[in-house]
């Protein structure tokens, strides 16, 4: 394709007035219960939650304070360690970039191998993202990488531990946090999520 110059923008639209463009507006969210008063007010849509065809097992554990990061990351390295230890599939999630690089080097000032996924690193993400369900492994990842591809777990993890999920730090709405707890325990898989703030 030959190169031309950069195009103009002639106009612009939020989100909300494009979908307002539609006559019938439809859609599906593992997490839109959460937001329901938000799509009602925006767009007039009911949300309605549909039992999943096979039973959540995963475990949400209660999101957990400390009073300092370095005692909160301590916490966590520790635990990330002794998970481990058993051989289970850990992802860490944080909300910035800084924020996962920090926690990797903690990971390596301790032996723990991993893999590191953000967007400044996303030219190998579905490698990662493949290997992630892997006995043993560990990823971190800032909350956009790896969105709309499911970690599939071995199969022998499906039924003992699964994958084990750690959020560094609240996000911004329950909405994103419910995504991060959904990494884990799909299609009626084990799993396990911490949040820690």
């Amino acid at each position: 394709v030959p190169m031309r110059e950069e195009d103009k923008v002639a106009a612009t639209i939020t989100y909300r007035n494009l979908f307002k463009m539609y006559e019938k507006i439809a859609g599906m969210s593992g997490t839109v219960i959460s937001a329901k008063e938000e799509f009602s007010e925006l767009y007039n849509l009911e949300a309605v939650a549909i039992e999943p065809h096979k039973a959540l097992k995963r475990v949400d554990l209660p999101v957990l304070f400390f009073r300092t990061e370095k005692e909160k990351f301590d916490f966590i390295i520790n635990s990330v360690s002794e998970v481990h230890a058993n051989n289970d599939p850990i992802l860490v999630v944080g909300r910035s970039i800084a924020q996962v690089e920090l926690f990797s080097g903690l990971l390596k000032k301790r032996g723990l191998g991993h893999q590191l996924l953000h967007a400044k690193l996303a030219e190998n993400e579905f490698e990662v993202v493949q290997n992630a369900g892997r006995r043993g492994a560990i990823t971190v990842a800032t909350n956009m990488a790896g969105r709309g591809m499911d970690i599939s777990l071995e199969t022998e993890l499906k039924e003992i531990n699964g994958l084990i999920v750690y959020g560094l730090e609240p996000n911004l709405s329950k909405r994103i946090d419910d995504q991060l707890r959904g990494r884990s325990g799909r299609q009626g898989d084990v799993g396990r999520s911490l949040l820690f703030a």
